[in-house]
């Protein structure tokens, strides 16, 4: 593939034009009204990082996450295959599934991201029922899983539905461990709508009610040093059956970005989940050690998926995988 300088030189002309406007979107100006909005109240609620005295090797930890692969058919359904493992001291409990959606272009992310989602439940579901990891970890966000189930509604396909199994999930796994869902990035705000009901009252902090910021933007923006958000509770429902949570962020060097984390459950304390996820952090590329290495497991391969599972596909169903124009110009263009 040949350099297009052309293409550079109006990329870097965009880039020197608005340098400042996309700075102010990732982390507020010096100059702004807000920083003295924020000060105070940011202050309460960030901590220093305690001491990194933990002991891992006397705990029993567990990771989960999932994978996905989709592609349209000549026809517009999308063949979808997802998969979850669930890893502890080398023992691994797998769910996979795999499907054929009607859905548009648009729709199958949000459609693989729920069944991605569900697999997780399932998966460490399995494990939970079998072994008592003293902590668990889950790649993503639980508030965000929760928030779908808001609004549930009984489903008769119990095995199947996302908000039963959640709900088995967390009522199971509250009685034999701590799980703690951890993502890079979050679009929750509610630190930032914490932080504002304590901060003085003004035009300034009313209009910033209504901003896009999202708490990483405040927690980057205002943190001088590393540290953590002391835990905000939040309790969110399924149906009838409430579950208490605990939400932290952790920003582990002052030039990273925050690890959002939840906490519930189990015995493990919030100050020795905090620890651990110290020393599971080696860096913004590997911010959790023990997901770092289910993600390189439960990752679908280029090989894996066109020499297996569409050769298999091939063979069974009798008709070749086509590929769609859109696959085709992705692959001559890479």
């Amino acid at each position: 593939m040949s350099f297009d300088s052309d293409s550079f030189s109006q990329y870097r002309e965009y880039l020197r034009q608005n340098s400042g406007r996309i700075k102010d979107a990732m982390v507020m100006p010096r100059d702004s009204p807000l920083r003295d909005i924020y000060r105070d109240p940011f202050r309460n609620h960030y901590e220093d990082l305690p001491s990194q005295d933990v002991d891992v090797q006397g705990l029993k930890i567990s990771a989960t996450d999932s994978s996905e692969f989709s592609r349209e058919l000549y026809s517009g359904p999308f063949f979808i295959l997802v998969r979850a493992y669930s890893k502890v001291q080398g023992r691994v409990y797998v769910d996979f599934r795999s499907s054929i959606a009607s859905v548009t272009p648009e729709e199958v992310k949000k459609e693989t991201m729920v069944m991605m989602e569900s697999s997780e439940h399932r998966s460490l579901l399995k494990l939970v029922e079998a072994e008592s990891p003293d902590i668990s970890f889950v790649d993503g966000s639980l508030m965000g899983r929760l928030a779908r189930c808001q609004d549930y509604q009984t489903s008769l396909n119990g095995d199947d539905d996302y908000c039963i199994v959640l709900r088995n999930l967390l009522e199971a796994a509250m009685k034999k461990t701590t799980l703690v869902f951890v993502s890079k990035s979050t679009r929750s705000r509610i630190l930032r709508d914490t932080l504002l009901s304590e901060a003085d009252q003004s035009p300034v902090t009313e209009a910033e009610r209504n901003s896009w910021h999202f708490d990483h933007y405040i927690i980057k923006s205002m943190a001088e040093k590393p540290g953590y958000v002391r835990p905000i509770d939040v309790r969110m429902n399924i149906g009838n059956a409430a579950f208490d949570i605990k939400v932290s962020d952790l920003l582990p060097r002052i030039e990273d970005v925050p690890i959002r984390f939840e906490v519930i459950g189990g015995s493990v304390t919030f100050e020795r989940v905090l620890k651990v996820m110290m020393y599971g952090y080696t860096g913004y590329k590997v911010y959790n050690l023990w997901l770092s290495d289910i993600d390189n497991m439960v990752k679908f391969r280029k090989n894996e998926v066109e020499n297996v599972y569409l050769k298999e596909f091939e063979r069974v169903v009798g008709i070749p995988f086509y590929e769609t124009r859109g696959e085709r110009r992705a692959r001559i263009r890479i």
